[in-house]
């Protein structure tokens, strides 16, 4: 955590504060950045943000950007955090409602088992093994065992996420889960977990466009009516964004707007 101080033309970010906040920064004489970045990080950016700024010819603003683009950073980084913890809670609700629907769904069959499946390998070159309960009674006991722990609430706080606490065994208004229904964990079955690089790109879709937004008012880099991005802006947005390690220039093999342009026509799709 790194506390900086900024001086910029309130006036000209008065859309970025709370309106309480101005007449305290008036007071001070300067606007205090918190940002969970290190000390290095904060000057390896802020170098690299004003030479962006010199070759943009946006050297007059650098202190109202250099606020805008650290606060929507912070933003964009809590933004993401949150995608992934919601993309572990979906895909935790798929598996764990797939095992209890196979196991509701199945328990007439004499031929029941459960395993479980070991990698003695690594993530990219699995080694896997299977192991399994060959009693039809065993399996449905221990199946069972758990369908009534988690039916009383009796597992680890948060454990399977928000996802399946709000939506598959439905928490009521005196905290009592319901029993687990046929038709929610088919529900959760079916729940489909976006790519985590299509959530990625909206949150950089955003970014730019909440910086746009301030360029397109306070300085000569702005897009004419009707159009969403020059191909300056998008050559200035995908600089911001790499210079903020958000992309890497080397592993990107097309031009720098053009890579900006086809992921805000993706996005909007």
């Amino acid at each position: 955590m790194v506390f900086k101080k900024l001086h910029p033309d309130l006036t000209k970010i008065k859309s970025y504060l709370w309106e309480g906040q101005i007449p305290e920064h008036q007071k001070r004489g300067y606007v205090q950045l918190e940002l969970v970045i290190s000390e290095e990080q904060y000057e390896s950016y802020t170098n690299g943000l004003k030479e962006i700024f010199v070759k943009y010819n946006l050297v007059e603003h650098t202190e109202e950007l250099l606020f805008v683009i650290f606060r929507e950073d912070e933003i964009l980084g809590e933004k993401l955090i949150d995608d992934m913890l919601r993309q572990q809670h979906i895909e935790n609700a798929i598996d764990v409602s797939k095992f209890f629907l196979a196991y509701k769904t199945a328990q007439d069959n004499p031929l029941f088992q459960i395993g479980v499946k070991v990698n003695t390998g690594t993530e990219n070159r699995p080694n896997s093994k299977n192991y399994f309960i060959k009693n039809e009674e065993i399996s449905k006991w221990m199946c069972q065992t758990l369908t009534d722990a988690i039916e009383k609430g009796n597992y680890p706080g948060g454990i399977f996420g928000e996802v399946w606490e709000e939506s598959i065994v439905g928490l009521n208004i005196t905290g009592k889960q319901h029993p687990l229904r046929i038709e929610n964990l088919k529900t959760g079955s079916n729940l489909k977990a976006k790519s985590y690089n299509v959530l990625t790109n909206k949150r950089y879709v955003e970014f730019c466009q909440n910086l746009l937004f301030f360029l397109s008012v306070h300085t000569h880099l702005k897009a004419p009516e009707g159009i969403k991005m020059t191909d300056a802006l998008a050559n200035f947005m995908f600089d911001v964004l790499s210079t903020l390690q958000h992309l890497n220039r080397e592993t990107i093999g097309s031009h720098p707007k053009d890579y900006i342009n086809t992921m805000i026509k993706n996005t909007s799709k």
